[in-house]
C-alpha cells in the first residue's frame, strides 16, 4: 500500500512538472500571432475611417446644386454665366443665385443648424 502510494506520488510530481507547450509556441509563435492580430485590427479601422469619411465627402459633394441651376452652361472652359469660379465646387453650395432650371426661383438661407431652401413666387 504505501509502495502504491509512493508511486501515485511520483507520478503526480512527474505529470506537473511536464509541460504540454512547447517554449517556442510560448516566446516566439503567440506574440507574432498578436501582433499581425493587431496589425489587422489597425487596418480594418482605417479601411473603416476611411470609407466613412468618403460617405460623408460624397454626402457633401451631392448638395451642389450647379447641375440642377438656369446658368449652368455644361460648357468645360464656362460652366456658370453668373460665378464661373465657384461652379461645381463646394463653395457653390450655399449660392444665392441660383435659379432652378424649371423656372422657379429658389434663395438659400444658411442658419447655424442646417440650411433650407425657400421658395420664391
Amino acid at each position: 500500500m504505501l509502495q502504491l502510494h509512493t508511486l501515485m506520488t511520483c507520478l503526480l510530481q512527474y505529470s506537473q512538472n511536464i509541460s504540454y507547450t512547447p517554449v517556442w509556441l510560448e516566446h516566439i509563435f503567440i506574440p507574432i500571432v498578436i501582433g499581425w492580430l493587431l496589425l489587422f485590427g489597425l487596418f480594418l479601422w482605417a479601411v473603416g475611417v476611411a470609407f466613412w469619411e468618403g460617405i460623408a465627402q460624397l454626402k457633401r459633394l451631392h448638395q451642389i446644386p450647379c447641375d440642377r441651376c438656369s446658368y449652368f452652361t455644361g460648357n468645360t472652359y464656362l460652366k456658370c454665366t453668373v460665378h464661373p469660379c465657384r461652379a461645381l465646387t463646394e463653395e457653390a453650395i450655399d449660392c444665392l443665385d441660383f435659379e432652378s432650371a424649371h423656372g422657379q426661383l429658389t434663395t438659400t438661407y444658411a442658419s447655424a443648424d442646417k440650411s433650407r431652401k425657400v421658395m420664391l413666387r
